[in-house]
């Protein structure tokens, strides 16, 4: 404990500095298309800019808070970045040896520079500790927005429209769903079935964003109604998003319900907690839930036949053999090409490298291994994906550690779901990947310092 720090007393319903960045850093994570500059290819996304203006924030007001929460920055973060900064030393003598360009070192730099963003989000949450829960309803509130646009965005397709941030924030692989013929903006990547993207650049975006947030939010969201439109809006995104990712979600739901109801009859601290708390949400939410969908059906019973047999026609058309939408087949190929470098690169090529390695390998045309232990592995070698593993364990570990009832079963849930779904699908280190390391380090530290005071 720092010197001369006193015990924080109860704010209640007070606003404080705080508390206001802890909500805006939850709002601003909880989207992959809005961002402030882009680093060459890059873009820094808002998440990255509120994370940095609130340590600033906070360094003037309490420096030595923001130095105590760097010095618990927990190791296997300081292990990560220290490997991922290592890698510049083989990405110089591949590009000296002709195996990369000499473009390779720069890119690696740029790669820093976001990475030292996002690792400036994690040590604000830790910073931010004691507004967790702010934290989290700022990302809830930021899941809300995503159902809400993606509801917008349905509206339009059906209008022979589009509802799309790309004229604001043109990205490459952005994903556009629009009915054949719709005059589409220049680089957008159309796709002409509806499918639910909210804030991100694509579907599968946004469903690794739930992935790593929905059941937090579910869990921290307080009140039956507001529980059980979230969970609608989130069944609803996942399946009109067609993401494989809805299973990843399912599993982690089912997990909370399988530890929860082992802890019955125990006698840890939190079981008789978790008892009560497991019970009433789920009988509440289910009714809510069952409501909701019986109006539902009375009043957009049309619309949701229609919806259906257009999901039922798009499955059947992702049949190989007869299929026009080859993505899923596309991304398989291009983990096994990828995978097939892996040797060539033992301790990496360098940070951020990933397209680089893949364009000097298979041609002029840029692609992505749509993996991420396959990019860490080509990237940062079999030491980084090692570290970055140690990484996902500890928190998930550290946030079990934490007691916190059912949100603390929920964050550990959370950073192994997305550990698994990054490997699937390729999701970076993103501001809301970082956020929830923040958040689950947060919780731990919490609980040790709440002992030490007693």
């Amino acid at each position: 404990m720092l010197q001369g720090k006193t015990t924080p007393r109860k704010r209640g319903a007070t606003i404080t500095l705080e508390s206001v960045l802890a909500m805006l850093l939850g709002l601003s994570v909880s989207t992959g298309v809005v961002y402030v500059a882009q680093i060459g290819n890059t873009p820094v996304y808002i998440g990255y800019a509120v994370g940095i203006i609130a340590l600033l924030v906070l360094a003037f007001k309490s420096p030595a808070e923001v130095i105590h929460s760097v010095e618990k920055i927990d190791r296997s973060v300081a292990v990560f970045c220290a490997v991922v900064a290592f890698s510049i030393v083989p990405c110089a003598l591949y590009c000296i040896a002709g195996g990369l360009p000499e473009s390779a070192l720069e890119t690696v730099l740029k790669g820093f520079v976001v990475l030292f963003s996002g690792v400036v989000v994690y040590i604000v949450s830790i910073a931010l500790r004691r507004y967790v829960k702010l934290m989290i309803a700022g990302v809830s509130v930021g899941l809300f927005l995503n159902v809400i646009f993606s509801l917008i965005q349905q509206r339009a397709f059906s209008l022979g429209s589009y509802f799309s941030l790309y004229e604001y924030f043109p990205q490459e692989a952005f994903v556009l769903p629009a009915q054949w013929g719709v005059n589409m903006p220049m680089g957008a990547h159309a796709i002409y079935s509806f499918r639910a993207q909210g804030l991100f650049l694509e579907p599968s975006h946004m469903m690794v964003f739930f992935v790593a947030w929905a059941l937090i939010a579910f869990v921290a969201t307080k009140g039956v109604i507001p529980k059980g439109i979230l969970a609608l809006g989130v069944l609803y995104c996942s399946i009109q998003s067609f993401s494989p990712n809805l299973l990843f979600i399912l599993l982690e739901v089912v997990s909370l319900l399988v530890i929860t109801r082992s802890a019955y009859g125990t006698t840890t601290k939190c079981a008789p907690f978790l008892e009560k708390r497991l019970h009433h949400a789920s009988v509440l939410s289910v009714v809510v839930v069952f409501a909701f969908a019986v109006i539902g059906l009375v009043i957009f019973g049309q619309s949701i036949s229609g919806a259906i047999q257009q999901m039922l026609s798009t499955l059947g058309d992702l049949d190989p053999s007869t299929t026009m939408d080859t993505g899923t087949l596309d991304r398989m190929s291009a983990m096994t090409s990828s995978l097939s470098l892996v040797l060539q690169y033992p301790f990496g090529g360098g940070w951020n490298t990933e397209s680089i390695i893949l364009t000097s390998a298979f041609g002029t045309e840029s692609f992505a291994s749509h993996s991420l232990a396959i990019r860490l592995l080509l990237e940062v070698g079999f030491v980084g994906f090692a570290a970055y593993l140690w990484v996902m364990v500890r928190h998930s570990a550290a946030a079990f550690r934490s007691s916190d009832g059912l949100l603390a079963i929920a964050v550990c849930l959370a950073v192994v779901g997305l550990a698994v779904a990054q490997c699937l699908n390729g999701t970076t280190l993103l501001p809301y990947v970082w956020l929830l390391l923040g958040v689950a380090k947060a919780m731990d530290i919490s609980v040790k310092e709440k002992s030490s005071e007693r």
